[in-house]
Protein backbone atom coordinates (compact mmCIF):
# COMPACT_ATOMS: atom_id res chain seq x y z
CA UNK A 1 0.00 0.00 0.00
CA UNK A 2 1.10 3.34 -0.66
CA UNK A 3 2.23 5.45 2.01
CA UNK A 4 3.28 9.02 2.53
CA UNK A 5 6.46 9.40 4.58
CA UNK A 6 7.11 13.30 4.28
CA UNK A 7 5.44 16.02 2.43
CA UNK A 8 5.56 14.75 -1.44
CA UNK A 9 7.72 12.31 -1.00
CA UNK A 10 5.96 8.92 -1.94
CA UNK A 11 6.93 5.46 -1.14
CA UNK A 12 7.35 2.84 -3.72
CA UNK A 13 7.73 -1.14 -3.62
CA UNK A 14 11.03 -2.57 -4.80
CA UNK A 15 9.36 -4.00 -7.41
CA UNK A 16 8.10 -0.58 -8.38
CA UNK A 17 11.80 0.80 -8.39
CA UNK A 18 13.19 -1.68 -10.64
CA UNK A 19 10.52 -1.06 -12.99
CA UNK A 20 11.61 2.48 -12.94
CA UNK A 21 15.23 1.47 -13.30
CA UNK A 22 14.53 -0.68 -16.17
CA UNK A 23 12.79 1.93 -18.05
CA UNK A 24 15.02 4.70 -17.40
CA UNK A 25 17.88 2.31 -18.37
CA UNK A 26 16.04 1.78 -21.60
CA UNK A 27 16.02 5.37 -21.93
CA UNK A 28 19.20 6.32 -21.53
CA UNK A 29 18.75 8.35 -18.37
CA UNK A 30 19.18 8.16 -14.55
CA UNK A 31 16.44 6.39 -12.24
CA UNK A 32 17.36 8.60 -9.63
CA UNK A 33 16.56 12.20 -11.13
CA UNK A 34 13.27 10.50 -12.55
CA UNK A 35 12.39 9.79 -8.70
CA UNK A 36 13.61 12.82 -7.53
CA UNK A 37 11.59 14.73 -9.96
CA UNK A 38 8.24 13.01 -9.02
CA UNK A 39 8.74 12.99 -4.94
CA UNK A 40 9.38 8.70 -5.08
CA UNK A 41 11.14 6.89 -2.50
CA UNK A 42 11.75 3.43 -2.75
CA UNK A 43 10.82 1.23 0.53
CA UNK A 44 11.56 -2.30 1.24
CA UNK A 45 8.82 -2.86 3.56
CA UNK A 46 6.11 -1.87 1.03
CA UNK A 47 4.80 -4.71 -1.13
CA UNK A 48 3.67 -4.32 -4.68
CA UNK A 49 0.35 -2.67 -4.65
CA UNK A 50 0.26 0.71 -4.41
CA UNK A 51 -1.35 3.55 -6.27
CA UNK A 52 0.40 6.31 -7.30
CA UNK A 53 -1.35 10.11 -6.86
CA UNK A 54 -1.59 11.75 -10.50
CA UNK A 55 0.83 14.43 -9.50
CA UNK A 56 3.77 11.93 -9.13
CA UNK A 57 2.67 10.06 -12.35
CA UNK A 58 2.81 13.47 -14.58
CA UNK A 59 5.75 14.16 -13.05
CA UNK A 60 7.17 10.29 -14.13
CA UNK A 61 5.77 11.13 -17.26
CA UNK A 62 7.30 14.57 -17.34
CA UNK A 63 11.03 13.77 -16.40
CA UNK A 64 10.59 11.01 -18.53
CA UNK A 65 9.67 12.56 -22.20
CA UNK A 66 11.91 15.08 -21.73
CA UNK A 67 15.18 12.82 -20.55
CA UNK A 68 14.44 10.13 -22.95
CA UNK A 69 17.41 9.48 -25.27
CA UNK A 70 16.67 5.78 -26.43
CA UNK A 71 13.73 5.16 -26.65
CA UNK A 72 10.32 6.20 -26.54
CA UNK A 73 9.08 6.11 -22.67
CA UNK A 74 5.57 5.74 -22.91
CA UNK A 75 6.61 2.20 -24.99
CA UNK A 76 9.31 2.01 -22.32
CA UNK A 77 6.78 2.40 -19.18
CA UNK A 78 4.09 0.10 -20.67
CA UNK A 79 6.18 -2.71 -21.52
CA UNK A 80 8.38 -2.61 -18.43
CA UNK A 81 4.64 -2.35 -16.24
CA UNK A 82 2.83 -4.57 -18.53
CA UNK A 83 -0.39 -2.45 -18.47
CA UNK A 84 -1.93 -4.35 -20.71
CA UNK A 85 -2.94 -6.47 -18.10
CA UNK A 86 -4.72 -4.04 -16.11
CA UNK A 87 -8.87 -4.19 -17.39
CA UNK A 88 -8.85 -0.50 -17.77
CA UNK A 89 -6.28 -0.40 -20.44
CA UNK A 90 -7.34 -3.51 -22.04
CA UNK A 91 -10.92 -2.58 -22.06
CA UNK A 92 -9.63 1.10 -23.80
CA UNK A 93 -7.58 -0.24 -26.41
CA UNK A 94 -10.21 -2.83 -27.01
CA UNK A 95 -13.03 -0.30 -27.60
CA UNK A 96 -10.69 2.32 -29.24
CA UNK A 97 -10.85 2.44 -32.84
CA UNK A 98 -7.97 4.65 -33.71
CA UNK A 99 -5.97 5.57 -30.65
CA UNK A 100 -4.81 8.92 -32.23
CA UNK A 101 -8.25 9.49 -32.36
CA UNK A 102 -8.60 9.19 -28.02
CA UNK A 103 -8.55 12.76 -26.39
CA UNK A 104 -5.87 11.96 -23.72
CA UNK A 105 -2.92 10.88 -26.81
CA UNK A 106 -4.43 14.56 -28.46
CA UNK A 107 -4.13 16.36 -25.41
CA UNK A 108 -0.03 14.51 -24.46
CA UNK A 109 0.88 15.29 -28.31
CA UNK A 110 -0.27 18.96 -27.41
CA UNK A 111 2.22 18.91 -24.55
CA UNK A 112 5.20 17.00 -26.38
CA UNK A 113 4.75 17.70 -29.71
CA UNK A 114 8.46 16.23 -30.73
CA UNK A 115 7.43 13.28 -29.63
Amino acid sequence: MQQKTESLVYSISMHTYLRFSEVAQQCGFEVEGLLNHAGLKPDVQLRNNERLPLECLLKVFDHGMTHSKNNWFPLALAESFSFDFFPEVETFLATSSNLKEEKWLGLFEQIYPDR
